[in-house]
Formats: structure tokens, sequence, C-alpha cells
């Protein structure tokens, strides 16, 4: 009788054990989405690293604003788009498939592509919005 109440014991604990642990796993990955959350709206956005007005065949510009993981496009539409840099080489290039928009940066030769079409070719960087 002994033998089974320890035994008993033990799987009691493996089981107190088992269902802490778990709980813990839950609590701390609904506590990071919480913290990114709330860490998304009180953190201080990233500082630009430039800020240039593109000119652009037909008479076209858009202003592009650079940070390190994205590039703000304010087209001279009216529209705006946040856009990822993306890892494609030999240029500087960010895509969103979402609204399928393409900014390729060649310095003096940049190209916006929006829904594959080029909307603005042979862009060239005529004002930096910087002192």
């Amino acid at each position: 009788m002994a033998g089974q109440t320890k035994k008993g014991r033990g799987d009691t604990l493996i089981a107190v054990v088992a269902i802490v642990a778990l709980m813990l796993l839950w609590q701390r990955s609904f506590t990071v989405a919480a913290f990114q959350s709330v860490r998304s709206v009180f953190v201080a956005p990233e500082r630009p690293v430039k800020n240039l007005t593109y000119l652009c065949d037909g008479h076209k510009s858009f202003q592009a604003i650079f940070y390190p993981e994205n590039v703000h496009l304010h087209l001279d539409n009216g529209k705006n788009y946040i856009v990822p840099r993306t890892n494609a080489a030999p240029a500087t290039t960010y895509a969103d498939a979402r609204d399928s928009l393409t900014f390729v940066d060649l310095g003096n030769a940049s190209y916006l592509k929006v829904a594959g079409a080029t909307a603005y070719a042979n862009c060239v960087p005529g004002v930096s919005n910087y002192s």
C-alpha cells in the first residue's frame, strides 16, 4: 500500500508540474504579444535615415522618407505607402505584395512600379528635405 501511495503522489506531482509549465508558456506568449502591441503604440518611431524628393519622367515626382526597415512614399497623386525593405541585390529594393508596389532605389535611375507597371521611371533624387 505504501508503494501505491508514493506512486500516486509522484503521478500527481508530474501532472501539477505539467499544468504549471503549460500555464507559464501560455502566459509568456500572451505577455510577449501584449508587450509588442503596447510597444508599437508607446515607443517613439525610428528616426528617418534620409528624406528625398525624386523627380521622374513625365514631370512626375514623389517623396521618399527612408527608415532602416522600410520607406514611406508620398506620391504626387496624393497616395501614401509604407513599403518594407527586401534583400534584393544589386539595388536597394522595397516591395509590398499587398499594394503590388515596388520601389527600386538605383540612385540616379530609380523607379517605382505599381501593379507590375512602371508608374514612375528614370527618377533622380532632386531635393534633399534635410538641412
